[in-house]
């Protein structure tokens, strides 16, 4: 009774449509620009500032190839979107960049 009302298809569902939208409102993709930005960060009241070495990296991201390897151990690894699919695949590659940038 209790296996009846749990359809995991609906969930997987909703979680690919929630990522799709999530990814297609977000145009310029952070993933698609450099990997590592340098921005300018002003210290004191100094007009020149000081350039510093960011990981273009967002951490919503982190939680997708996190999310997708659970899927995948769960079986759901044929129907995962390419896009999706693509997406975590690329932030996997820059996720240890990102994490030594940060910790630098």
């Amino acid at each position: 009774e209790l296996l009846s009302k749990l359809d995991s298809r609906a969930y997987f569902r909703s979680w690919v449509s929630e990522w799709e939208s999530e990814l297609s409102s977000n145009t310029a993709s952070k993933l698609n620009s450099y990997p590592i930005i340098v921005v300018r960060q002003n210290s004191g009241g100094s007009s020149g500032g000081v350039l510093v070495a960011k990981a273009n990296f967002d951490q919503k991201h982190e939680y997708l190839f996190r999310e997708i390897r659970y899927l995948k151990w769960l079986g759901y690894e044929r129907d995962i979107p390419r896009t999706i699919a693509l997406v975590s695949e690329e932030a996997i590659v820059r996720y240890p960049h990102a994490m030594a940038l940060k910790t630098a």
